[in-house]
């Protein structure tokens, strides 16, 4: 890597049509810009295989891949265990022994690392990097905190579509509507304030300073929490129809054991949020009936 020559422009090509990834792109992009940082990256670690990966990464950079193996050792997995950010400007020199993996992955002399804050889950972390020392001010860490924020609520928001997509052919009703529908709810309503409280921010550092407003970057965040928000207010309308869906079927023939399993992966999200533990134990040798398979759904 000492041999490596400058940095040269590398940043992820994201499909038109991926919206989460075109707005982690759009945050990641807006930072980098706020923070003139050269290389910017979203971790996401498996505690349980102890490997790391990369969901996306913006700016300019020699890249080994191959290192990722072992990040789960570096700072990018303390950040992901111990929820606390990470601040240093002499990574190649003061900090060699600390940073020897991810240094290991591109060079570089400065990084700023924080935790995105995912309530359904703690596994993923921003790192932003400059080749040269010293290149980040400690006032840099809010904004990288700020983009944290985003960035965790369009994971969740990411997270909640593919729950609902995923029951969206299952009928719920009963209590397990109404469980599945306020856990959603409330979450939705813990990303809207959060996404308020920045926008409230924005405004106050904006009246601090008035030339804010001519900055690409202000703009751009500002652009995203608006769109943030109007997905949010989308996801609310696909809860209301998912609970209003209705499946017509008619009596037929109906594996009993083929109900309970898919009858199972319904409950399974909710069963997990109240910490109950399911068991089965099913006769393999059950007949084919005639009945409803949605009734038995909703038994």
């Amino acid at each position: 890597l000492s041999s490596v020559p400058d940095f040269v422009t590398l940043t992820t090509r994201l499909p038109t049509n991926n919206t989460t990834d075109q707005r982690l792109h759009e945050i990641l992009m807006s930072l980098l810009e706020t923070s003139h940082a050269q290389k910017g990256i979203i971790f996401q670690l498996d505690r349980f295989a102890n490997t790391t990966s990369i969901v996306t990464q913006i700016g300019n950079s020699i890249f080994n891949d191959g290192a990722l193996y072992s990040l789960h050792q570096s700072p990018v997995g303390d950040v992901v265990r111990e929820q606390q950010p990470v601040l240093e400007n002499n990574a190649d020199t003061i900090g060699k022994s600390r940073f020897e993996k991810l240094l290991a992955l591109f060079p570089f002399g400065s990084c700023i690392g924080v935790p995105i804050p995912v309530k359904s889950s703690a596994d993923y972390a921003l790192f932003i990097f400059h080749r040269e020392r010293r290149a980040f001010h400690k006032y840099r860490m809010r904004d990288a905190l700020a983009s944290a924020t985003l960035l965790a609520t369009v994971i969740e928001q990411d997270q909640f579509a593919k729950r609902v997509q995923q029951l969206n052919a299952l009928l719920l009703t009963g209590q397990v509507a109404t469980g599945l529908n306020h856990e959603i709810n409330n979450k939705l309503s813990s990303i809207n304030l959060s996404v308020s409280w920045l926008q409230e921010e924005c405004s106050a550092l904006q009246n601090d300073n008035p030339g804010l407003s001519d900055s690409v970057a202000y703009d751009q965040m500002q652009k995203t929490l608006v769109s943030v928000l109007k997905t949010i207010k989308g996801l609310r309308k696909t809860v209301s129809l998912f609970q209003q869906l209705m499946f017509q079927d008619e009596e037929g023939a109906a594996d009993v054991n083929q109900a309970v399993q898919q009858a199972l992966k319904v409950v399974t999200p909710l069963a997990r949020y109240q910490n109950i533990e399911m068991r089965t134990d099913i006769a393999s040798d059950l007949p084919i009936v005639v009945g409803n398979t949605t009734a038995l759904h909703q038994v």
